[in-house]
């Protein structure tokens, strides 16, 4: 059941990074969009780009695809906070298919631009280098063969696009127009898919181990922590165990009800659990004000102890201290009627134990 609990409380954290992973794609997206849009207001011959290429670079095409993008990581967005909010798991195939989707975004750019420019000038611009965004944001995903996929995919398409428009190039090839310089490119890409698979594999497997710590240290909390003070608590989680005990100078506390059988023959079962509830949570809060730890329950009182696992020094006096509150709390919540009359008995020795 606990591993169960990890699992989901990974799997959602995982999603919760892959959003802002689309998170920042939307963004991107939307600003190119907007700029393309800018671009596409803007006279032919307004920038000396346009002056360099020979037809018009088709910035409407480009703005309409950049605003399909958009909308698809809007939507991708939308669908990732839904999924979380509800905690619904879903399959890992639209992962993938997004991560197709996502990393094709580059390869349409360059289509889009070698009819304007030339294959040669759009496959070695700087859009192959947009490949590395999306691979690096796959990171995000902490999946490695999301990652790895990725950088595959991108590898796939580049050489794809370089063998369909360089492949029939007429000798003599060039630097630009060799597919092997393509192919050499798109090796770069897988091994960074690679890298980024790395990565992520080791923030989730760091990701796993903080979860399982925290659900470890919640449930010893919820174990220890309504009878000792968070100071111990502490204590326990970060002290090592020693196999063979360590031997302590401490002091012993022995609490006890009297005439608690009697007590409780007259009183339902009911009554009784209030009644030891509201007189052993005053007591717990006296023995951890001073320093004590309960070490177990005895049905009708306590043992507690002064110098372990933690001590300052003042053990005894801490000890006398309690039990001279304990008697005088007890005292008065019998006076006021908080609680049914009560008499109780305290024992303290000190020495040493292990």
């Amino acid at each position: 059941m606990k591993r169960r609990a990890i699992d989901d409380d990974l799997f959602f954290e995982i999603l919760a990074s892959e959003r802002l992973r689309v998170g920042a794609l939307m963004i991107l997206m939307g600003v190119l969009f907007t700029f393309s849009l800018v671009l596409l207001a803007l006279p032919p011959d307004a920038l000396p780009f346009f002056l360099m290429v020979e037809r018009q670079v088709p910035i409407g095409s480009i703005a309409i695809f950049y605003g399909v993008a958009f909308l698809y990581e809007i939507g991708a967005h939308t669908v990732l906070g839904i999924v979380i909010a509800k905690r619904r798991h879903f399959p890992e195939g639209p992962r993938y298919g997004n991560a197709f989707l996502e990393t094709s975004i580059p390869t349409v750019m360059m289509v889009l631009l070698s009819g304007a420019v030339g294959p040669e000038i759009a496959l070695n611009s700087p859009l192959p280098m947009a490949y590395f965004l999306f691979i690096c944001l796959s990171t995000l995903r902490l999946t490695a063969p999301l990652s790895i996929f990725t950088g595959c995919v991108a590898a796939a398409e580049y050489v794809g696009l370089g063998v369909y428009y360089l492949g029939a190039v007429p000798e003599p090839v060039t630097y630009l127009t060799s597919v092997w310089t393509i192919v050499a490119k798109a090796f770069v890409l897988v091994v960074a898919g690679v890298v980024c698979g790395f990565v992520g594999a080791q923030i989730r497997r760091r990701l796993i181990a903080s979860l399982a710590s925290v659900t470890e240290r919640n449930r010893i909390v919820g174990m220890f922590g309504q009878y000792v003070s968070p100071a111990v608590v502490d204590q326990l989680l970060t002290r090592p165990v020693e196999g063979a005990g360590e031997e302590r100078y401490v002091t012993i506390m022995f609490v006890d009800i009297r005439g608690f059988t009697t007590f409780a023959e007259r009183r339902t079962p009911q009554e009784v659990v209030e009644y030891l509830n509201a007189l052993f949570s005053t007591m717990i809060t006296l023995v951890n004000a001073n320093h004590g730890i309960i070490n177990k329950f005895l049905g009708d009182g306590f043992m507690a102890c002064f110098g372990a696992p933690l001590s300052d020094g003042r053990d005894a006096e801490n000890a006398v201290r309690a039990a001279v509150e304990i008697a005088d709390t007890v005292e008065r919540m019998s006076a006021a009627g908080t609680i049914a009359p009560t008499r109780i008995g305290i024992g303290l020795h000190a020495g040493t134990a292990v």
